[in-house]
């Protein structure tokens, strides 16, 4: 999932990776560094900094393969390299000949990304606990709100908010009155 706190640099420089602690300070985020290309594939990093010229042809060929059936626009890849070609395109990254390059806008271009992460979360989250919220009613119709937030560990207003989301999303979701109770309505029963 989508992780607001770190940003992941393959095949830098030690002081390139520096470089990124610096420009990512103030932002409550870690920089982790790896040689292992696999992490770009398994992360959950808001920002992925990868010198190409670092990756042999084997991972190369992979991370396009990778990138073609997974779209990972939710963080933001940028790759150093003097020749941008299919991985670039695939992967939709920003492209800076060398780090130096980079590091002139650095600054600016992690905290877009740090604050573009932040709004992402928040949709994840709010997707996820709607999704939990619908996965509850269909299990168990009769369900109060009091009972649907304690079991999603939310306040009853969160949870009012979530099936409010799922309803204008197109849930048909029913509030028995008298019962004081959730349901989701048949397809039969329009």
């Amino acid at each position: 999932m989508l992780n607001s706190n770190f940003i992941l640099t393959v095949g830098l420089s030690e002081d390139d990776v520096g470089s990124v602690e610096y420009f990512s300070g103030g932002r409550d985020c870690e920089t982790i560094e790896s040689d292992d290309y696999r992490k770009l594939m398994n992360s959950d990093y808001f920002v992925s900094i990868i010198d190409q010229a670092n990756l042999d042809e084997d991972t190369h060929k992979e991370l396009v393969q990778f990138y073609t059936e997974v779209d990972s626009n939710l963080s933001l890849k940028i790759i150093i390299t003097e020749h941008p070609g299919e991985l670039v395109k695939i992967s939709h990254a920003l492209t800076f000949k060398n780090f130096d390059e980079l590091s002139n806008v650095l600054g600016t271009i992690l905290g877009k990304a740090h604050n573009k992460a932040k709004k992402d979360e928040n949709t994840i989250r709010n997707f996820t606990y709607s999704m939990k919220v619908l996965n509850q009613i269909q299990e168990h119709p009769g369900i109060s709100t009091a009972t649907l937030a304690h079991e999603i560990d939310r306040t009853e207003n969160a949870t009012r908010r979530f099936i409010e989301i799922l309803r204008v999303s197109g849930e048909k979701i029913d509030y028995d009155t008298v019962n004081k109770c959730w349901s989701v309505r048949h397809p039969n029963n329009q």
